[in-house]
């Protein structure tokens, strides 16, 4: 069997093109591989970044919660304190006008003798004793 040059171009061309085509083969793999790598690293990363915005809002959210919670308290107990004044002045203000009745009545001057007497007898003979009276008191029943 001879071979001619034809055959020997047929087969060198076919050497030829099964290199070519082998070599971009392995480039087409090469390059396949590095993309889908480099998606796999993308859609990681962007995996990355959903989680760790949930993970903020949350965050974010129960920060959020606590402080509205804590405003509510302190406005709470600052109404709670409020009302508490408003109560304490109304029950001054009448224990104020009952005592204010009180001293004009004919009872207190009994009551007033009462009391020096008693908080007299409560110390002993050598302690030093200090009264305090308004001016009505001295004036009136003095």
């Amino acid at each position: 069997m001879s071979t001619t040059i034809n055959d020997k171009i047929s087969v060198f061309t076919k050497v030829l093109v099964e290199r070519i085509e082998n070599r971009y083969q392995e480039r087409r793999s090469k390059i396949i591989e590095h993309y889908e790598a480099e998606r796999q690293k993308i859609i990681g990363q962007y995996e990355k970044n959903i989680k760790e915005s949930v993970f903020k809002a949350e965050k974010d959210a129960k920060i959020k919660r606590q402080q509205m919670v804590s405003r509510a308290r302190t406005a709470q107990y600052l109404e709670l304190l409020k009302k508490r004044r408003y109560f304490a002045d109304v029950i001054m203000e009448d224990i104020r006008a009952h005592a204010k009745e009180f001293v004009e009545t004919n009872d207190y001057k009994p009551f007033l003798k009462k009391t020096i007497i008693e908080v007299a007898e409560h110390f002993s003979n050598g302690q030093f004793i200090v009264f305090g009276f308004t001016k009505s008191d001295l004036e009136n029943h003095g």
